[in-house]
């Protein structure tokens, strides 16, 4: 919400924020999703909601009250300035912590920055690691997080992803009509 008023926030993206919040639409859709694992390149739809944020976060509230909900969830996680290294540790204990047990999905936004010291990026690599060794569709390509399009993901209202050949995540605002 503090970039709804800034200067250099993208007309488009300040009108489709104001649209959810006001509830002038019902829904936001991230179309062009990318399957990063076989699961997510079987056709089929997901009904459930989405939860999460960002990854550092998620992880540093492990064990304790505020730690997501995430049973029967689509997960989304974004990410800034983590080197692949350890974007690949985060993933890998939450996986081992049973953080993912019964979930139906993950989806990633941006991962932005986290180069390494030779100026190249492995945080490609992590998320693609991560999404060959688990039993859940992964996807990544929602324009949600630090990137330079950020566009709102509501969290905890109903959602329904489709997988298969054109995978689409659709969201409704939540907003009270």
């Amino acid at each position: 919400l503090a970039r709804m008023g800034a200067p250099d926030l993208p007309i488009k993206e300040r009108r489709e924020l104001q649209s959810l919040l006001f509830g002038q639409s019902p829904e936001i859709t991230f179309s062009g999703l990318r399957p990063l694992n076989a699961l997510a390149r079987k056709s089929r739809l997901i009904s459930s909601t989405v939860v999460g944020g960002n990854l550092v976060v998620a992880q540093s509230l492990m064990g304790t009250p505020w730690q997501a909900k995430t049973a029967g969830g689509i997960l989304f996680f974004e990410e800034v300035s983590e080197r692949g290294y350890r974007i690949d540790r985060m993933l890998e204990h939450l996986k081992q912590s049973g953080h993912f047990d019964r979930i139906k999905a993950v989806v990633f936004g941006d991962i932005v920055g986290g180069k390494e010291p030779n100026g190249r990026s492995l945080t490609n690599k992590a998320v693609e690691r991560f999404a060959s060794s688990v039993k859940f569709p992964v996807l990544r390509g929602v324009k949600a997080g630090h990137g330079a399009v950020q566009r709102p993901v509501p969290f905890l209202t109903p959602a329904c992803l489709t997988l298969g050949a054109k995978p689409k995540l659709v969201v409704a605002s939540g907003a009270l009509a």
